[in-house]
């Protein structure tokens, strides 16, 4: 996994992981089996959990809240994609920011 993540940093990439990735392979089948109305309804209670998770540990960061309510509106066709997508990628660049912090701590183990 890490090294699938230290790769996509070397390239320079934003996103770190895309559909070929291996570590996606279990799940792309499993939402493929699935209607789209329960893949977004699973996947804004799983990003509702860990937004409140991460608020615990970061109070004062507030751009993965504003992030969700932008893709909750982009859902319902409040608003449109463009609108969403600076907000989705300056959350990614946070918890990419994060998970990296993460990688140094676990390589100095």
């Amino acid at each position: 996994m890490i090294e699938e993540i230290k790769e996509e940093q070397r390239k320079k990439n934003q996103i770190l992981f895309d559909k070929k990735s291996s570590l996606l392979q279990d799940l792309i089948q499993e939402i493929s089996k699935q209607q789209r109305q329960v893949i977004v309804l699973w996947a804004f209670s799983f990003v509702e959990e860990s937004i409140q998770t991460l608020l615990e540990k970061y109070p004062d960061e507030t751009r993965m809240l504003e992030c969700f309510e932008c893709a909750k509106l982009w859902s319902m066709r409040e608003v449109k994609m463009s609108e969403s997508r600076a907000k989705i990628l300056d959350c990614h660049g946070l918890l990419r920011k994060l998970m990296m912090k993460l990688i140094k701590h676990l390589s100095m183990r």
